[in-house]
């Protein structure tokens, strides 16, 4: 929509209908966070193979042999690489 067009609305219900579901399923986010879940994929590598993946690199291991090693793409090789998975980095 631009400046100056009109929005007709026969049925109201449809107007409110998504805003409401919106704010339900946040609702539900927040509760479920609240429990405890834990939301997306699983990760691929644990804790221990995190910390072998960063001694590895730290010792000079080149990117493209640990990807093929851990089986990791070069983004996520680059992103565990990084992260506090563990306090050994």
């Amino acid at each position: 929509m631009r400046a100056g067009d009109f929005l007709v609305v026969t049925r109201l219900d449809r107007l409110a209908r998504s805003t409401i579901r919106a704010e339900c399923q946040l609702e539900g986010i927040e509760k479920a966070k609240a429990c405890g879940v834990v939301f997306g994929r699983k990760r691929r590598l644990s804790e221990q193979a995190v910390r072998e993946l960063k001694w590895k690199r730290k010792a000079g291991v080149k990117i493209a042999d640990l990807m093929a090693e851990f089986g990791l793409s070069k983004t996520s090789t680059y992103r565990y690489l990084a992260s506090d998975l563990e306090n050994a980095a």
